[in-house]
């Protein structure tokens, strides 16, 4: 059934449909090679041992992407077509991430190259943030809502499997024992990355975007921040979920220093960032078949408890491990 999208969605579905999925697949992938919490951390913990830079990677990355389209949803919004602007957010991404890649294979000043960093991290986030707009509204627009659910399920299934492949690979390069020692390790898996990530954002940009009637009406930031503001006031549901979300998005600022607290406490090598990696990709990849089942069955609002739940016991048991690991 597509009633709910146009006749050139219709008529371009399946070619959307497979670009879609693969343009998931692939950034998945990516993700996965670069992990925040666990590669990117381990990467600075390398260059610094200040623990309010290390921190400093999941604001960044979270603040990035969710910030700056409050900022350019007024202007996106008269615009019919959202895939140019994709397209020049993802010229941008490729850019900062091969000039990322380029500066730790020939910057050797540790100070410098902490520097640059942070400076093309945040561009890079900035830019990904910009363009999480256009992706939802072409995705809306390209794929019908009968088939979303198994547009995005393909996307996270055969992500998964990619990822497991790619926490493997990110074993074997940074294993200095084998490879390359630092930083000329990390060089590489980021040269890998960055043709992934082209292929993610080229498998996108060949998608057909279907035009639909766009509200023309000129709406300013202040206006803008005022409708932001006003949503968690009117909407009592909303206000609670915005703020489970803010209180998410603050515990996630010490997840990288679970690799950090490893690698000063029971002196891990670096190669255990890839086994905790194919860990966590396993562990997402089997807990999906749960959640969903609870998802389906029992609703979005016990889900959301549970897994909290679970948060809740992570610290705890990275404290337990380490007195364990001291008594043996």
């Amino acid at each position: 059934m597509t009633h709910t999208i146009n006749a050139t969605a219709q008529r371009h579905l399946r070619r959307n449909f497979i670009l879609g999925v693969l343009n998931g697949v692939f950034y998945n992938l990516f993700s996965a090679l670069v992990d925040p919490s666990l590669v990117l951390s381990w990467f600075v913990s390398q260059l610094t041992t200040s623990n309010f830079l290390i921190g400093l990677i999941m604001p960044i990355q979270n603040g990035g992407w969710y910030l700056p389209q409050l900022v350019v949803s007024g202007y996106l919004q008269r615009c019919q077509r959202k895939l140019p602007f994709y397209a020049c957010m993802a010229g941008i991404r490729i850019a900062i991430w091969g000039s990322l890649t380029l500066a730790v294979f020939f910057i050797e000043d540790a100070t410098v190259l902490l520097v640059i960093f942070f400076i093309l991290l945040t561009a890079y986030n900035l830019s990904a943030g910009l363009s999480g707009i256009c992706f939802v509204d072409i995705v809306a627009k390209a794929i019908p809502s009968t088939r979303r659910g198994a547009f995005f399920g393909w996307r996270r299934f055969g992500g998964g499997l990619l990822a497991l492949g790619g926490s493997l690979l990110v074993k074997y390069i940074l294993d200095e024992r084998r490879g390359p020692a630092f930083p000329d390790n990390y060089a590489l898996l980021f040269l890998v990355s960055f043709f992934v990530l082209c292929a993610t954002m080229a498998c996108f940009l060949l998608m057909v975007e279907p035009l639909e009637p766009v509200n023309e009406e000129r709406v300013t930031l202040g206006r803008q921040f005022r409708r932001a503001l006003n949503l968690p006031r009117r909407d009592s549901n909303y206000r609670r979920f915005l703020a489970m979300l803010l209180l998410l998005m603050a515990a996630e600022i010490a997840t990288p220093f679970y690799v950090v607290y490893a690698k000063r406490a029971l002196s891990v090598p670096v190669s255990m960032v890839g086994v905790y990696l194919t860990g966590a990709t396993l562990a997402s990849f089997a807990s999906n078949l749960l959640w969903g089942r609870i998802s389906d069955r029992r609703g979005n609002k016990l889900l959301l408890v549970l897994s909290n739940l679970l948060g809740v016991f992570i610290p705890l048991r990275a404290l337990s491990i380490v007195r364990l690991a001291n008594r043996l």
